[in-house]
């Protein structure tokens, strides 16, 4: 499935912590004109706060501006029931209408859910899910929506993208993530990104295997010299322990690599002055 990346006119996004509308806020969505288990929250919004406030100066001017559309959240096509809608997604309260062989045509999960006998012909209830992340998913699968993805939608719907096995929204919001943490890491040295936003990324990176993203967040690692970056890993319950050995074993490479460079270093040091000593030894004496 492509990816849609229309931008929206005229609508931005806003921080979820702020008063939320009935669009996502942290993502743009636009109507096209030609018709065709528990969600995990991985970052708070103060955690957003802060990643934005290290991200490109884009995503700082997206985050926390108000919506200025409100006639353009109405025209989603899942917002209200159509010829095309065969079933109802009940979502804290609220309903969003949509088709059954687009859910089942990117969810393998959903097909399973929505082929039972106890699901035909009836509304379909999503327990513990939030409205505007379900929003979010339908925009993506929705072929009359363009869809923008950011990284505050694309940690948002990770765990959708999980629990139903969307695998090209899930590749989209691990491309999404590292294009943002190398924005992040652009014109710094390695290593300076602060301990508690590289335990974010290395977090997502673990639980959904992420191996591009493991690698860049390993090496931020690896290369930080604050002191108690290596105690503030051993210490978080969110990194699994095969990832933290992972980390380790990193570090001890880059100290075994230091090591033999200073030693090589010091060889050569050593050798050129053994020399330079044997060629003074060896001069004949000046004449009187």
């Amino acid at each position: 499935m492509s990816t849609k990346t229309t931008p929206r006119v005229g609508t931005q996004a806003t921080m979820r912590s702020q008063t939320r509308s009935v669009i996502p806020p942290h993502s743009e969505l636009k109507t096209k004109t030609s018709v065709g288990g528990s969600t995990e929250r991985i970052a708070t919004a103060s955690t957003f706060e802060r990643l934005s406030s290290i991200g490109d100066t884009t995503t700082r001017s997206e985050v926390g501006q108000e919506m200025t559309s409100k006639t353009e959240t109405t025209d989603l096509p899942f917002f209200k029931q159509d010829q095309f809608t065969d079933v109802v997604l009940q979502v804290g309260g609220k309903k969003l209408y949509t088709c059954r062989a687009l859910l089942a045509f990117n969810s393998p999960v959903m097909a399973k859910i929505l082929s039972s006998g106890s699901t035909k012909n009836k509304d379909l209830d999503l327990p513990e899910k939030e409205y505007e992340d379900v929003v979010e998913l339908l925009a993506f699968i929705d072929p009359r929506v363009d869809y923008l993805i950011t990284e505050q939608s694309a940690i948002a719907l990770l765990p959708l993208a999980e629990e139903y096995e969307i695998r090209s929204l899930k590749e989209l919001c691990e491309q999404t993530i590292i294009q943002s943490f190398r924005r992040m890491k652009k014109g710094k040295k390695p290593g300076s990104i602060p301990v508690d936003i590289s335990l974010e990324y290395l977090h997502m990176a673990d639980k959904y295997e992420f191996p591009g993203l493991r690698k860049l967040v390993t090496d931020e690692f690896v290369n930080n010299e604050d002191p108690n970056a290596t105690k503030s890993l051993m210490e978080s319950t969110l990194i699994s322990e095969h990832m933290k050995l992972t980390v380790l074993d990193k570090k001890v490479e880059k100290v075994h690599f230091e090591l033999d460079r200073e030693r090589r270093e010091r060889t050569a040091i050593e050798t050129k002055l053994g020399d330079y000593g044997h060629k003074r030894i060896g001069r004949r004496p000046l004449l009187e």
